[in-house]
């Protein structure tokens, strides 16, 4: 048995890269396509759109990682069906369902790092998709506002919130501080966010 699941795992290796690495370019070119139209207008630089992609891999491996196995089941079980293979495993003494183990165990070891990269590395990177979408590509930096919390705008730039109403976005008592060569503090009672 052990020689059944080290051939089938040898043999559903490219197929199952083949998969993965469609899926993930397929969906990569998808993104870009949708992102197409803000990436244009704002002369986003290749180096930037490769670092998207980049902080997006981990998300597509795991969700490519299904279809790489499915392709890579059909693949194989196809390849020994017409290599008259499995005919020649049921003559040995195999039977079907024990052909099936090897696919079971490859599924479950791929599912194990699926749950890892969704559970670990997807969140985190996640945060760093939004950060380059709206840094590089939407050319707008993210701010986090919270109310009597002294919060850092820019290299320079600082503001502080006594009350922000999130539902209406309206913020009450705000100052913004410059500093630098030319220092200067900029108050408001109320602010709508546009």
């Amino acid at each position: 048995m052990k020689v059944l699941i080290k051939y089938i795992s040898k043999l559903s290796v490219w197929p199952f890269l083949i998969g993965l690495g469609g899926f993930v370019i397929f969906v990569s070119v998808e993104i870009l396509y949708q992102l197409s139209d803000i990436i244009v207008r704002h002369r986003v630089g290749i180096a930037k759109l490769l670092l998207l992609i980049y902080y997006y891999l981990p998300y597509f491996v795991s969700m490519g990682i299904p279809v790489g196995i499915l392709l890579s089941i059909f693949w194989i079980v196809s390849q020994l069906s017409n290599d008259r293979e499995m005919m020649a495993f049921q003559v040995h003494g195999i039977s079907l369902k024990s052909l099936l183990l090897p696919f079971l165990i490859i599924s479950l070891f791929l599912s194990g790092i699926t749950y890892y990269l969704s559970d670990y590395l997807v969140p985190a990177y996640n945060t760093k998709v939004e950060d380059v979408l709206s840094k590089y590509v939407y050319r707008r930096p993210q701010t986090f506002i919270a109310e009597n919390i002294l919060t850092k705008l820019g290299e320079n730039q600082y503001f502080y919130v006594k009350k922000y109403d999130e539902k209406n976005e309206t913020l009450w008592d705000v100052v913004l501080f410059r500093y630098g060569k030319e220092e200067s503090i900029i108050t408001a009672k109320k602010v709508v966010k546009e």
